[in-house]
């Protein structure tokens, strides 16, 4: 078996690999962003009364 075989193999299971791991953390985030809340991802302007008077 010649080597360029071996190297497209590897470079086939690390892209593979890398894929895997960025699909992971996008769906992670994507879960932690549902469970909070999107008021409680600002907190400066809002404890300052800057934002919102109500």
């Amino acid at each position: 078996m010649p080597p360029l075989i071996h190297i497209a193999l590897a470079g086939c299971f690390v892209l593979l690999v890398v894929l895997t791991i960025t699909g992971a953390i996008v769906v992670t985030k994507a879960t932690l962003r549902q469970r909070r809340p999107p008021s409680s991802h600002h907190h400066g302007p809002d404890q300052d009364g800057t934002h919102h008077d109500d």
